[in-house]
């Protein structure tokens, strides 16, 4: 069974279709000459359907653009969310084993970052998971530590892992700014197109037969 499209899928897809539309109907009437007898006297000759061809490139060429950061965008945070979960799940085993070492010991608890739940906030977690690796890297936790497979290779690893996910993380942030203002643009130039498309289409259907409005795909 087919799933069902999103709003803004058909949205996008349904300006594809536009955008195509427009091209094919004004480049038809700029090169066909009994189209351009009706249209030229009324302002739409050669001249003026070009620009407005020009508005429709480039409203095509920020329809492009979003749709590429917006691919960039779900990427980013794709991978993100792999990343951070096997960093969580890193973080939950070494919490575990190390309260169980330090069961008893408040200040080994508050130096590892034992206490409490871990952070649900990205940056938080990651700023959080690091103060403990790195305090577990230093004595008197890390001959303990390293008893229970926490050396200090592992931890600097576990520490990479962690500063991968937070460029990660500033990735995602970014592409989504870009994707955002992306969206914005596309959403301007689109309107300016659609309404020159659109004044274009109602005098040209005012001054041209049925049979030209055929041939340059009006109907």
């Amino acid at each position: 069974m087919e799933t069902p499209s999103s709003p803004r899928s058909d949205n996008d897809q349904q300006l594809a279709a536009d955008l195509t539309h427009w091209t094919q109907v004004l480049t038809a009437a700029r090169d066909d000459a009994d189209a351009q007898e009706k249209l030229a006297p009324v302002g739409y000759g050669p001249v003026a359907l070009d620009a407005i061809l020009s508005e429709v490139d480039e409203a095509r060429t920020a329809y492009q653009a979003r749709t590429k950061a917006k691919a960039a965008a779900g990427g980013s945070f794709e991978n993100e969310g792999a990343e951070a979960e096997a960093a969580r799940k890193a973080h939950a085993d070494f919490r575990v084993i190390a309260r169980a070492r330090y069961k008893t010991d408040e200040d080994a608890q508050t130096a590892l970052g034992l206490n409490g739940r871990q952070p649900r906030a990205l940056g938080t977690f990651i700023t959080h998971a690091q103060a403990g690796y790195t305090a577990a890297k230093g004595e008197p936790y890390q001959t303990p530590l390293a008893e229970r497979g926490y050396t200090p290779e592992r931890l600097d690893a576990l520490l990479a892992d962690l500063a991968e996910l937070l460029q990660a993380d500033r990735d995602s942030t970014a592409a989504g700014s870009t994707a955002k203002k992306s969206t914005a643009t596309r959403d301007t130039e689109a309107k300016e197109a659609r309404g020159a498309f659109d004044e274009f289409r109602t005098v040209a259907r005012r001054v041209l037969p049925p049979d030209l409005r055929d041939r340059i795909g009006l109907g």
